[in-house]
């Protein structure tokens, strides 16, 4: 499990390196076949690092699976626009067909969409007070005053019971409103939530 801790503490050097060999990779097309070897392993990783890496922290972590996963899109991207970039750089328009530049712009937004969801906010952090979920599409703030306890699901998730509505507060784009997903252990992190809301708010949170 060191190697997705790694991979989620170094999550922007490594997409920058991933980025990096994606480039070097197009200089020779022995080299494009493995950058595709590259994209599907990434992608098999990034599955693991999904499923598997559950550390046991208060601390907000971020996941290795959408870091690996943004990688294996930037090998993938980089693969399929460098052709039609290196057209445009020696003036080989008529290499070009009339979807390549469309389809390139599409490749090189999603890359950066998923370059964002690895680098952008993340992570459920227990504080004096509430309970705040950092997304990369939305946040959602929940103060103790407005939950009455957390409920563990089978996929890692954690069900919140809200008793004040009104109190929480959310921002940006919420499909579940009243879960959390959190990529450390969900039933050490409820457990923290229930035995915070058993105690009072003025309990000190357990250490990690």
């Amino acid at each position: 499990m060191w190697f997705f801790g790694a991979v989620a503490r170094w999550r922007a050097w490594f997409l920058v390196a991933a980025l990096a060999l994606a480039v070097l990779l197009q200089t020779a097309f022995p080299l494009q076949l493995a950058g595709f070897g590259l994209t599907f392993g990434l992608m098999f990783l990034s599955f693991f690092g999904y499923l598997k890496y559950r550390p046991v922290t208060l601390d907000p972590v971020a996941s290795p699976g959408l870091v690996l996963s943004a990688a294996a899109f930037t090998f993938l991207g980089t693969n399929l626009v460098s052709d039609d970039i290196g057209d445009l750089i020696a003036g080989r328009d008529d290499m070009l067909w009339w979807g390549d530049i469309p389809s390139g712009a599409l490749w090189v937004l999603l890359v950066a969409y998923w370059w964002y969801l690895a680098l952008g906010p993340q992570g459920v952090e227990i504080r004096a007070d509430g309970v705040h979920d950092r997304q990369p599409l939305g946040r959602m703030f929940v103060p103790w005053e407005a939950l009455g306890s957390a409920t563990v699901g089978r996929r890692n998730e954690i069900f919140l019971r809200i008793v004040r509505p009104e109190l929480v507060v959310r921002r940006g784009l919420r499909l579940q409103p009243s879960t959390i997903n959190p990529v450390v252990d969900a039933g050490y992190l409820a457990s923290v939530i229930n035995a915070r809301l058993e105690t009072g708010d003025n309990a000190p949170l357990p250490q990690s």
